[in-house]
């Protein structure tokens, strides 16, 4: 197993490389994973793959798009952190709409292995869960290039590799970074929120519901991409 540090820069790598060229797709329409991105025992990565699977390539009439949501814990009060010992989720939804009829999706989110870990504070074990049905609050999506699209999967695989920590990297973190990557130029900004308690601060879907509204508010660039409600995820 990769040590924390080899690991990360290996994930950073792979993220600009990811970015700049995915020619190795270019003569087969179907997804296929990078030979190190799934570790031995990665059974949550293996079913992954599978559902990326059903995404398919060199379709000049589909439409690609990603989404980032966020589930807050307290929906008639937004900036409640913690809410009956729920924390909330931020997770991902991938599209792709061919001819605005024939619609293929997969819905899922960074979990840490053992819940009850997180409130130690330390590096824990990793797990990628199916969020399909998932009702929350708030997304914003972005529409991408084929390549992008494919591009973005294949970070999330490599991406979900890393341990989970409550205050460095949970599922916020996650579904953050990969989001950005579909418009570098308009990065959404990281920003902690305080954890009751003696857990400092971290990523939560709080927080990104806080600054979804601002830029929804404010005009900002992604303001037309940014929808408030009672939303469902696919199933």
């Amino acid at each position: 197993m990769l040590r924390p540090i080899v690991l990360l820069v290996a994930i950073t790598c792979w993220i600009c490389e990811a970015c700049k060229s995915t020619q190795a797709y270019q003569s087969d329409p179907k997804y296929t994973t990078p030979s190190n991105a799934i570790p031995p025992k990665r059974t949550d990565l293996t079913e992954l793959h599978k559902r990326f699977q059903q995404f398919r390539r060199r379709d000049s009439a589909s439409i690609f798009e990603v989404r980032l949501c966020a589930d807050v814990p307290n929906d008639k009060n937004p900036s409640k952190v913690l809410y009956k010992k729920e924390p909330g989720h931020v997770f991902l939804i991938f599209y792709q709409v061919s001819n605005s009829t024939d619609t293929i999706s997969h819905v899922f989110g960074y979990y840490p292995w053992r819940p009850a870990s997180v409130i130690l504070g330390k590096n824990i074990k990793s797990q990628i869960r199916n969020n399909n049905g998932r009702i929350y609050d708030v997304h914003i999506s972005r529409k991408l290039s084929e390549d992008l699209f494919f591009a973005v999967l294949d970070s999330s695989l490599l991406l979900a590799r890393k341990k989970y920590n409550l205050n460095r990297f949970n599922c916020y973190d996650y579904g953050l970074k990969l989001f950005n990557m579909t418009a570098p130029d308009h990065a959404i900004p990281l920003q902690y929120v305080k954890f009751p308690f003696i857990w400092g601060r971290g990523g939560s879907p709080v927080g990104l519901y806080r600054d979804l509204k601002k830029m929804k508010e404010s005009g900002d660039f992604w303001a037309p991409y940014i929808q408030f409600g009672y939303l469902i995820a696919p199933k």
